[in-house]
């Protein structure tokens, strides 16, 4: 399968996390965007979302309202839908976090003492989940490509304007 029939098979299920709450300085219009500051990948259609551990670790530094409620997570993940209209945004409640707290690799690991990988919960069912394979082997010349916001809302609004909110 080339890059853009992979990339066509699995940008339905991308989302962006952007945070719920945005302050509005006084004299200033709000964003036009909310600003993306991680990626996830739906892996199930009920709702479960794989990212990465150091997005999640950031959920912690975004404001939050001085009286939000503690079960209230500070963002949301927002899904990008293409209809006959244009883009759709679906915008799901973030339930909770996972992270890794203990790992113990096999007997060939090079990574980091913890992977970079955590999911985050959202409600909802019947979303478009990406099929995973089970592939371990690597070989030079292998074609590899990345896909979702990795710049954030930066490489959507990089003219000066917002020309685009599908992912890269």
């Amino acid at each position: 399968m080339s890059l853009t029939e992979t990339y066509n098979k699995i940008k339905k299920s991308i989302v962006a996390f952007v945070p719920k709450y945005i302050p509005v300085k006084e004299n200033e219009p709000p964003p036009e965007f909310p600003p993306i500051f991680g990626t996830g990948f739906v892996v199930r259609e009920d709702g479960l979302i794989a990212t990465n551990d150091h997005v999640v670790k950031s959920i912690n530094k975004l404001w939050k309202p001085p009286d939000l409620p503690k079960d209230d997570w500070s963002i949301e993940a927002i899904l990008f839908k293409l209809t006959e209209k244009g883009s759709l945004e679906v915008s799901l409640m973030v339930l909770g976090v996972f992270q890794i707290s203990q790992f113990i690799p096999g007997s060939v690991y090079y990574g980091p003492k913890i992977p970079d990988i955590a999911f985050i919960r959202v409600k909802a069912k019947g979303l478009p989940a990406l099929e995973i394979g089970n592939s371990t082997q690597l070989e030079e010349g292998l074609e590899v490509a990345t896909a979702g916001y990795p710049m954030g809302t930066d490489a959507l609004t990089a003219p000066g304007y917002l020309h685009q909110v599908t992912p890269m």
